[in-house]
């Protein structure tokens, strides 16, 4: 529950009485005719936590910087890595083995002259294989390399180091890519609070920044925009979304939340009205929310109010001098 403690603000020579303390520097204050309006920002300590305040339509933040290996998880295998951090080549062969098999085969007849391939599947070699009549030197060394890839996993082929590599370009490729395409690796600068950044922006320190301290994560609606657009036009709008979530969050995690509060006032001082709402997130929003819906509205309401009264008032006068 809030404290309603009573303040005081000055206008025009009169002291007025404020139900809530007023974040320095927001009053805006006006006389229309015999009334006064008082409007001004009050911190929002109310809400309960930041997920309170973001709603759905802002995707998810992940931090590595925080203990909490559940999550963990789930931000590295959006970002397309193991358990242990590292790409996920794994994955990778187990989806699309029968692509970097091949891979494997045709980088290996690139790398390592005929020759030597031969040496080493010929007759005397370290993997001697039987060999047809009628096959050429390099059908032979290419079916011993498929067969070698068909009945290994990827970790014991002869050739580990090069289906290794095989497998850490294709992880590199978008289409092989395990991870969340639309996920956004992210900074964070902790110094007396934080603050959080796309990876390699924001504010950076030697000893207070990480650049892979978390992952943003798109919601299931986001996510349905972002599957509409062109790749190009994906990779750049999901940067967008993820940069709108940052805003947000920085400034509800640095305590820029407000209330909105608009006093109207008698000639004599006198409360007639009060108005007031919370949660605005982040000064310029909450500051100019205070003008456009609390300020102008009531002041343009006295002042239609003032001059119904007023037509009212002639309307009268004319019926009298009539009768």
């Amino acid at each position: 529950m809030r404290k309603h403690t009573s303040y005081t603000e000055g206008f025009d020579g009169q002291d007025f009485s404020i139900d809530f303390e007023a974040v320095e520097g927001t009053f805006l204050k006006a006389r229309i005719h015999d009334k006064v309006v008082i409007a001004y920002l009050v911190y929002d300590d109310s809400y309960r936590d930041v997920e309170d305040l973001m709603g759905d339509g802002c995707g998810e933040l992940i931090s590595f910087h925080w203990d909490n290996r559940k999550n963990h998880h789930k931000g590295f295998e959006a970002l397309g890595l193991n358990s242990n951090g590292e790409p996920d080549l794994g994955w990778i062969n187990r989806v699309h083995m029968a692509i970097a098999d091949d891979r494997y085969v045709a980088t290996c007849l690139k790398k390592y002259p005929l020759n030597d391939l031969l040496l080493r599947f010929g007759e005397g070699g370290d993997y001697e294989q039987q060999r047809t009549p009628v096959e050429s030197d390099l059908e032979f060394v290419t079916r011993c390399l498929t067969e070698d890839s068909d009945y290994n996993d990827w970790g014991c082929v002869i050739y580990d180091e090069v289906y290794r590599e095989v497998l850490t370009r294709m992880w590199s490729e978008p289409e092989y890519h395990p991870g969340n395409p639309d996920a956004q690796l992210l900074s964070v600068y902790s110094h007396s609070g934080e603050h959080w950044s796309l990876s390699g922006q924001g504010m950076q320190c030697e000893f207070d920044t990480c650049n892979s301290g978390g992952v943003w994560i798109p919601d299931e609606y986001l996510a349905e925009e972002l599957t509409k657009l062109e790749p190009n036009e994906r990779s750049t709008k999901a940067q967008v979304y993820a940069q709108r979530f940052l805003d947000e969050f920085n400034n509800i995690s640095s305590g820029q939340v407000y209330g909105c509060v608009v006093q109207t006032y008698d000639e004599d001082g006198n409360e007639e009205d009060t108005d007031s709402c919370w949660g605005f997130v982040g000064w310029n929003y909450a500051r100019g929310s205070l003008k456009s819906e609390f300020f102008d509205p009531a002041c343009m309401n006295l002042l239609a109010q003032y001059n119904e009264d007023v037509r009212t008032q002639c309307n009268r006068q004319i019926e009298m001098e009539l009768v």
